[in-house]
């Protein structure tokens, strides 16, 4: 199945109008981000005394994300804009942020670290 890139066409698809789309996401790149961050929940792994094993578990979940149709399309068209169009480097930026953050919280919390 592909996914509608489109705002007219995400529009329709979740059957409402554009405005309705304006009024929550200023711009396509902030509606895709949102996709792209609250994608469905596949869990960060827990902390462990392992940071390999946990630096690990860490790259498969982000991978995981990606295999959702509707988040890899989404992750994929910001990244594809980010060079060209500022509101999608900036989406692509809070996108590393959020990844980044949940890192050092999963790295911070690793027993035996300082």
């Amino acid at each position: 199945m592909r996914y509608p890139q489109t705002t007219a066409l995400l529009a329709e698809r979740a059957g409402v109008t554009r405005q309705t789309l304006y009024r929550h996401w200023p711009h396509r790149a902030a509606l895709l981000s949102d996709v792209t961050l609250q994608g469905p929940d596949l869990g960060y792994p827990e902390p462990g005394t392992d940071v390999r094993a946990v630096a690990t578990a860490w790259l498969v979940s982000l991978r995981a994300g990606l295999t959702v149709p509707a988040t890899r399309t989404a992750a994929l068209a910001i990244a594809a804009e980010a060079d060209h169009d500022p509101d999608s480097a900036q989406a692509m930026a809070g996108i590393m942020e959020d990844r980044l953050a949940q890192w050092l919280t999963t790295v911070d919390h690793t027993p035996g670290q300082s």
